[in-house]
């Protein structure tokens, strides 16, 4: 695991600093059946025993509502939602087909999943690059700069730095801080593998009333394509 980008990209806040964490109403809304489909390019790790068993130690202190493998993603870049900034069904795989093109000869690469952590409303895993270069980094600039010049819809956010994570466990509720850390303590210098990046998913998630909803894969873009 490189050590580069640990105690810059990971420095969030410390759960102590306020007595809880917060419902991630946010998040939440993004898929809630009030609103029109969201669209996200995504990296879907599969569960693995180490990741279940972080999360499972949210489940016994009755903690958040734990994320189902199916719906297990570390954000590439965001859309949003149809209609925010006039995108449609049709932009979006537009706009998928300009980031095929901008990640065919970006070639595959590993990253690291190492240590619990937590947002203020989402227990995550960190994301680590593993690998010389930064590919991590650099794949996901390929995509906002593709999204940037294909100049269809707004992007989000494209100067904010990238901090990739694996989020477990999404705040449903007010939770009390110590009962977080209590249950991040036993995992946060853990190992939960090796993640071999060779495909980024457009996905789509329209609410359903549910927490988590289907993930649908509108198109898997395969890294190295033009090699």
């Amino acid at each position: 695991m490189s050590d580069q980008p640990r105690h810059s990209i990971h420095a969030w806040p410390s759960l102590m600093e306020r007595p809880t964490v917060e419902r991630a109403t946010r998040i939440f809304n993004l898929w809630s059946a009030d609103v029109t489909p969201f669209y996200v390019f995504v990296l879907r790790p599969a569960a693995n025993p180490e990741i279940r068993s972080a999360q499972q130690a949210f489940g016994r202190a009755g903690v958040g509502a734990v994320i189902p493998p199916e719906f297990l993603h570390i954000t590439v870049q965001s859309f949003g939602n149809i209609g925010d900034g006039g995108l449609t069904e049709a932009l979006a795989e537009e706009l998928g087909d300009a980031v095929a093109s901008a990640l065919a000869p970006v070639q595959p690469f590993s990253v690291a999943l190492h240590s619990a952590n937590s947002f203020w409303s989402a227990a995550v895993i960190e994301v680590h690059e593993a690998e010389p270069g930064n590919p991590s980094a650099r794949m996901q600039r390929a995509v906002v700069d593709a999204l940037l010049a294909a100049d269809l819809v707004p992007v989000r956010h494209p100067d904010r730095p990238y901090v990739p994570h694996l989020s477990i466990c999404y705040y449903d509720d007010t939770y009390p801080s110590q009962s977080v850390v209590d249950a991040i303590a036993p995992y946060r210098e853990q190992a939960f593998g090796d993640l071999w990046v060779d495909t980024v998913e457009l996905v789509r998630i329209a609410g359903d009333g549910s927490l988590y909803p289907p993930m649908e894969t509108v198109r898997g873009i395969v890294l190295g394509s033009a090699a």
